[in-house]
C-alpha cells in the first residue's frame, strides 16, 4: 500500500469518526440511521482508498482489502457486522 493510499485512507476515516461516535442509542431512530449510512459511506471511502481506488462496495469490498492482507480478519468481521447494520 502506499503512503498516499495511506493518506487518504486516514483521512476518511478521520471524517468518519465523529459520525461513529454519535452512534448512541440515546438519539431518535431516524437519525442514528442517516448516521450509520453516512459512517459507512465514509468507511468505503477509506476502504477504496487503501486499494488505490475501486467500485466494489459491501462485502466485496471488504472482501477484496482482506485477501490483498491489507486488514486482519477480525478487522473484515468488525466491518462485514458494521455494513450489516447499516443493511438494517
Amino acid at each position: 500500500m502506499s503512503s498516499a493510499n495511506r493518506r487518504a485512507a486516514l483521512g476518511a476515516l478521520d471524517r468518519a469518526r465523529p459520525l461513529v461516535s454519535s452512534l448512541t442509542r440515546n438519539r431518535p431512530n431516524e437519525e442514528l440511521a442517516a448516521d450509520l449510512v453516512r459512517a459507512w459511506e465514509q468507511t468505503e471511502v477509506a476502504l477504496r482508498a487503501l486499494l488505490g481506488g475501486t467500485t466494489d462496495s459491501g462485502q466485496a469490498l471488504i472482501r477484496e482489502v482482506r485477501q490483498r492482507e491489507l486488514i486482519t480478519i477480525e478487522q473484515a468481521h468488525a466491518l462485514v457486522a458494521f455494513h450489516a447494520a447499516r443493511d438494517r
